[in-house]
């Protein structure tokens, strides 16, 4: 079971950026990190911690910066704070949908297996 533990959680760190800046990923890397809802969050957590101090440090000029660090993550262009948070309550409200009419399918199949 450690060893189990340590896989997931090394994959986890490697999936939001942790160990390694999500910018000098290969392209191919970086997709699949946009993929995991982990990303965002770690995403809207940098961007919490470090807002003041990027725009004291970089005088504007951080898009760079962020890009390849993981503070913002890039599709068409770098996603703001407000557009990830969108992002990640559309994707926790559709895999809310989701449990709930599976839940309603196998509620149904129960019924059906009882008469």
């Amino acid at each position: 079971m450690n060893a189990i533990e340590t896989i997931v959680d090394t994959a986890s760190g490697f999936l939001v950026g942790t160990y390694i800046p999500i910018g000098i990923l290969p392209n191919f890397a970086q997709l699949l990190i946009k993929l995991t809802p982990g990303a965002y969050v770690a995403a809207i957590y940098r961007q919490i911690l470090m807002a003041d101090k990027l725009k004291t440090a970089f005088h504007g000029q951080q898009s760079h910066f962020e890009k390849t660090m993981g503070i913002k993550l890039e599709w068409h262009h770098l996603l703001t704070g407000m557009q990830t948070t969108v992002l990640l309550t559309i994707v926790f409200l559709l895999g809310i949908a989701v449990l709930l009419i599976v839940d309603l399918i196998r509620s149904k199949e129960n019924v059906r297996t009882v008469d």
